[in-house]
């Protein structure tokens, strides 16, 4: 029972937004491999990503640990992560090394693309 509440407390403390890169919109299906589960894969959907993290969500509301791994799906690109925060049924994973082939999308935060309609 202490380490759940441990785990709920992290979960609400860790959301604080730190992020230096621009996530891309992405709808991509993913697992996340749970080491307390008996290393079960739990299916997810990529929100959004970047070469060095990314927003998941679960069907349902999914308890994860601290240290875990994300399998990119349809790539079958697995990424060991860390879980920087987790509200309801999302999550906010750091990878531990950035993916290579989403290092060319990377944006700084604040940078903004100017399109050709508002510079016309």
């Amino acid at each position: 029972m202490a380490e759940l509440l441990k785990r709920l407390i992290w979960c609400i403390m860790g959301t604080e937004q730190k992020r230096k890169l621009r996530r891309l919109r992405s709808f991509k299906g993913g697992k996340v491999v749970l080491e307390s589960r008996a290393f079960a894969a739990v299916e997810c959907t990529i929100k959004d990503i970047n070469s060095r993290g990314a927003k998941i969500h679960f069907s349902e509301v999914t308890l994860v640990d601290k240290r875990l791994e994300l399998i990119i799906l349809p790539e079958n690109h697995r990424v060991s992560a860390t879980c920087r925060w987790q509200n309801g049924r999302e999550a906010g994973l750091m990878f531990d090394t950035p993916v290579a082939w989403l290092v060319k999308h990377d944006q700084p935060e604040g940078d903004q693309k100017i399109s050709r309609t508002n510079t016309e």
